[in-house]
C-alpha cells in the first residue's frame, strides 16, 4: 500500500462534486485518509491503495471535467502541511544574489504555526533528492522568531538540536561538540551572524566540519555566509523568509555583527 497527494483546482462548482469524486475513487479501490478545503477553491486529498490503482485514479480522474488536477503524486512535506493547515505552500526561486535560484518559502508571524509545522515534516523526512544532508536557511530580520521557530521545528521533529552559534540568550559560538552531539540524527542550529564575529578559529574549523557532514543544518541570515564565502548558494535545500508583516523588508547587508551589538553579560 502506498500514499499519495492528490490535489485539483475546481472549474465548475456543482452539488456533488466532492461525492462523485469520492464515489470514483472507491470504486478503484483508494482510500480516502483526510480532505481539506483550499483557500480560492480546490481540494487536496491523502489517498491509500495499491500503485496501480492510485496511478489509474489519476487518470481517470484527468477526465472528470468539473475539476482541474493540480497535483497526484506521494506526498511531499509542503503537501502534508498543507492537507494539516489547508495553507498551500507556494515555493518561488530567488534570483541574483539573494539566492540564486534557490527555492524559498514566505511566512509572515501569524503563520508561526504552519513555518514550524513545515520545517519539522521536512527534518523528520530528511534529505530530499538523494542528498547526504539537509540544509535550510533561515532569513528575517533580528528578533522576528527565527530561532525560536528552529527550535521548535526540532522538538516537534523529536530531533535532538545543538546549538553551534546564536544569540537566543547571549552570544554562543561553539569550538568543538560533546560526544553526544555528534549523531547523525542531530540537528545543528547556527546564525551566521554571531559565527562571523566568533574570536579564533576554532568556531570556523567547527563550522567547515559541519558543513561537510551529513547531519541536517538550520541556518539562519545565510546571506552572510555566502558573502563571506563560508558557504555557497547551492548548499541550500531551500529557505525560508520569517516577518512581522507582509511589507516588512529584509535587509541581510544591514544586520549587524559587531560584538557590540549582542548581549554577552
Amino acid at each position: 500500500m502506498e500514499t499519495w497527494y492528490l490535489e485539483y483546482a475546481i472549474r465548475r462548482d456543482r452539488p456533488g462534486l466532492l461525492g462523485d469524486v469520492a464515489t470514483l475513487l472507491g470504486m478503484l479501490g483508494v482510500n480516502i485518509e483526510a480532505v481539506r478545503s483550499l483557500p480560492g477553491g480546490g481540494r487536496a486529498f491523502l489517498l491509500r491503495g495499491h500503485g496501480p490503482d492510485l496511478r489509474l485514479a489519476g487518470q481517470a480522474l484527468q477526465g472528470v471535467a468539473d475539476i482541474q488536477i493540480v497535483a497526484v503524486r506521494p506526498p511531499l512535506p509542503a503537501d502534508l502541511v498543507t492537507l494539516r493547515h489547508g495553507q498551500k505552500l507556494q515555493p518561488q526561486l530567488a534570483s541574483g544574489q539573494d539566492g540564486d535560484g534557490v527555492p524559498f518559502f514566505s511566512f509572515v508571524r501569524s503563520e508561526l504555526g504552519v513555518l514550524v509545522d513545515f520545517m519539522a515534516q521536512e527534518i523528520a523526512d530528511g534529505p530530499r533528492g538523494g542528498r547526504a544532508s539537509l540544509v535550510i536557511g533561515i532569513r528575517g530580520q533580528p528578533k522576528v522568531g527565527k530561532t525560536e521557530a528552529a527550535i521548535a521545528a526540532c522538538v516537534s521533529a523529536n530531533r535532538p538540536w545543538v546549538m553551534i552559534s546564536g544569540t537566543i540568550f547571549r552570544l554562543v559560538a561553539r569550538s568543538h561538540l560533546l560526544d553526544g552531539e555528534k549523531g547523525r540524527d542531530c540537528v545543528y542550529l547556527l546564525d551566521a551572524a554571531a559565527s562571523l564575529r566568533a574570536p579564533g578559529q576554532d568556531h570556523k574549523a567547527l563550522v567547515q566540519a559541519l558543513w561537510r557532514g551529513s547531519q541536517t543544518k538550520l541556518v539562519e541570515h545565510p546571506d552572510l555566509f555566502v558573502r563571506e564565502g563560508w558557504a555557497q548558494w547551492e548548499d541550500f535545500d531551500f529557505l525560508v523568509e520569517l516577518r512581522r508583516c507582509p511589507e516588512e523588508a529584509i535587509e541581510p547587508e544591514n544586520i549587524s555583527t559587531s560584538i557590540r551589538s549582542f548581549d554577552v553579560s
